[in-house]
């Protein structure tokens, strides 16, 4: 800073310290609120269950695994819909950071016998891991599709060694 020219140095204690370096100082850090959220990847063969996100808000207008604030949600949603599967497994939760906030995210596997039992279609579609649709995905969706097209889960240890989990952590 040029301070000799400054009308206010007379009374400017950075000025008359010689301290001038240190302003304007840095902002502290600001901690990021943190949220979870339970993605639920729905699997009958090649094809995994994604719904599009309202037009407003996160994600907006993108397609994403059903999401759910609570692990009882999920669950309830299933029944509801009469959905079941061979086992619901919790994969490692991984960390997506947006501008404002910290989301945790904690994949539920779900390998479905029967297609389509339950589900609006006119809500979302069946992606098919094989020939990917041309739509718009948010990138921790989009992270998880190529994992899963990758490497099935059903053939992976699902307990903390297989690829999705070494890559997600």
């Amino acid at each position: 800073p040029k301070c000799e020219l400054c009308p206010l140095n007379v009374g400017c204690l950075s000025y008359a310290n010689h301290s001038w370096a240190n302003y304007p100082g840095k902002k502290p850090k600001q901690t990021l609120p943190e949220k979870t959220a339970y993605f639920l990847l729905l699997q009958h063969g090649d094809r995994v269950w994604l719904e599009q996100r309202p037009a407003v808000g996160l994600w907006g207008g993108l397609f994403c695994f059903p999401q759910f604030s609570a692990r009882v949600d999920l669950e309830l949603w299933l029944q509801q819909r009469g959905l079941k599967g061979k086992r619901l497994e919790q994969l490692t939760a991984f960390r997506h950071t947006f501008s404002h906030f910290h989301l945790d995210i904690v994949p539920m596997w779900l390998s479905l016998d029967v297609a389509g039992s339950g589900m609006d279609e006119g809500a979302g579609l069946w992606y098919n891991l094989a020939q990917p649709p041309s739509v718009g995905l948010a990138a921790p969706v989009d992270r998880l599709l190529q994992q899963l097209a990758k490497q099935p889960l059903i053939q992976q240890n699902l307990y903390g060694d297989s690829a999705i989990d070494e890559e997600l952590a």
